[in-house]
């Protein structure tokens, strides 16, 4: 009797569904994150670290909630294109403050968990994010299409999948946790 080889999971970060957890560790390391960027867009502001240390204070994968932003605001080449009910504004000085509500907005559509302290920012968008129910409703980045996304957009959370798959196949300048 022949047995079968192949498992089931083709990637280990992904879900048994096939699709990627919002919650969890980062996989690529912040100088990989920024690289990968600035290739792109020598004057994206270098906010990985950021990313993957508030990440990792709320259980989200920052280096895909980075890919998130990366995708929002095409590599910040534009002005960010979210919804209208969650405007993260990047200015200079107020990166921290954004990230953390970035942090802030994902975690509640990862977990019904209320957080202990909301920034001031997130109150409106997390309330929003209640009243819709999808607080909790969210645990995988594909369970974004049509919720985060201004237009609506139905692969919004495979599109950004694909971009932190993209930066961790890249063969250029840092590594990999």
């Amino acid at each position: 009797m022949e047995t079968v080889s192949s498992a089931f999971r083709k990637h280990l970060e992904l879900e048994p569904t096939g699709k990627l957890s919002l919650m969890g560790e980062a996989c690529c390391t912040a100088e990989r994150m920024d690289a990968y960027v600035r290739r792109r867009n020598p004057q994206a502001p270098e906010i990985a670290e950021s990313y993957l240390r508030l990440g990792k204070r709320y259980g989200i994968r920052g280096d895909v909630a980075y890919c998130q932003m990366v995708y929002d605001t095409r590599c910040w080449a534009l002005d960010i294109m979210g919804p209208s009910w969650c405007q993260i504004l990047l200015i200079e000085g107020a990166e921290e403050t954004a990230i953390d509500v970035h942090m802030q907005l994902l975690y509640t559509f990862a977990s019904k968990e209320i957080l202990r302290q909301e920034a001031d920012m997130a109150k409106r968008p997390i309330a929003w994010i209640e009243r819709s129910g999808w607080r909790g409703r969210g645990g995988c980045w594909e369970d974004l299409n049509g919720k985060w996304s201004h237009s609506g957009n139905l692969s919004y959370g495979q599109d950004i999948v694909a971009i932190w798959r993209n930066m961790q196949e890249w063969r250029g300048a840092g590594r990999l946790r």
